[in-house]
């Protein structure tokens, strides 16, 4: 029996692509939802007060060097690193998904 080992982009979380996200209403509420329910007021108010580079993403932690909002973040965060022109700096072989693919993806999202 031969196994075959199958390699998968895995997020680094070092925050390249982590710049100015278009999200939905529904992304929105999803995303207030978490913060509040999982991660609660204080650390809202923590990614708030922490000072950023101009354009990173409001829910970067920086401190923390990670997604604060990862479980819920917005599809376009979903597809990066999957498709061409979303390519991950540190792997981009695994951006091989078509930029129609990733158009007919966003076509349901409302922004």
């Amino acid at each position: 029996m031969t196994t075959v080992q199958t390699v998968a982009f895995q997020c680094r979380n070092c925050g390249q692509c982590c710049g100015p996200v278009p999200f939905s209403r529904y992304d929105k509420a999803l995303i207030i939802n978490y913060l509040i329910n999982n991660l609660g007021i204080d650390y809202l108010e923590k990614l708030k007060s922490q000072k950023r580079e101009p354009l990173t993403c409001e829910y970067r932690d920086i401190e923390a060097k990670k997604c604060a909002i990862y479980p819920v973040r917005p599809e376009i965060c979903r597809m990066q690193g999957y498709y061409e022109g979303l390519p991950c700096p540190h792997q981009p072989q695994f951006a091989t998904k078509s930029r129609e693919e990733g158009h007919k993806r966003l076509q349901g999202v409302e922004i």
